[in-house]
């Protein structure tokens, strides 16, 4: 999955989530003139998609890795336990 291009790109989540709040506070004082606020918006919604798709991509990150150590374990305990079943203290025992 590629992460939103465009005029964010190149911020990681931390800027860009700040930067984000930073256009909130100011849309949220209501003191601009409506093109400004309209270009603030339009701002705050291209940080919003970069956020996103910054999020998307480690949650996604986050899945494979899992996937795959729940894969590791898995066979890890198929593994050790064909060994116990091959185990001759097993028969002995019985």
């Amino acid at each position: 999955m590629a992460v939103e291009t465009g005029e964010f790109a190149d911020l990681d989540f931390e800027e860009a989530y700040r930067r984000l709040q930073d256009v909130v506070e100011q849309l949220e004082r209501g003191n601009l003139p409506l093109q400004d606020s309209l270009a603030l918006f339009e701002t705050g919604t291209g940080l919003v998609r970069r956020c996103s798709a910054v999020l998307s991509q480690a949650e996604l990150k986050i899945t494979v890795l899992t996937k795959e150590l729940d894969a590791e374990v898995n066979h890890e305990r198929r593994r050790a336990g064909s060994f116990a079943a091959a185990s001759p203290d097993d028969e002995d025992e019985a």
